[in-house]
């Protein structure tokens, strides 16, 4: 009788991990960076999942070089296996519309 009850909460509990799993949804933000070289030269833009903070030091970026954010947007899914970042939405004019 014992060996039944296991047999049964083990089988909830995997139940349970795989209707957990099924609803998980992972999400990242995607960075539009300027990234300029000196005062003289122009801005490249950069997409990258890095804010400007985080691209400065992991790219370790010289005291001349100078980072900002130009636009950023919310994307669902995941960035393994070299997965292209998806594209910035289009706003409809109703949506701007009423924001402002």
């Amino acid at each position: 009788m014992r060996r039944y009850k296991i047999l049964v909460l083990v089988l909830i509990f995997l139940a349970l991990q795989f209707l957990i799993l099924s609803r998980a949804q992972a999400e990242y933000r995607v960075f539009l960076l300027g990234v300029t070289n000196d005062a003289n030269t122009g801005e490249q833009q950069v997409l990258t999942n890095l804010d400007n903070l985080q691209y400065e030091t992991y790219y370790k970026l010289t005291p001349d070089q100078k980072t900002r954010i130009i636009d950023h947007w919310m994307c669902r899914g995941r960035t393994d296996n070299f997965t292209p970042y998806c594209s910035k939405p289009v706003q409809s004019p109703v949506a701007t519309a009423k924001t402002n």
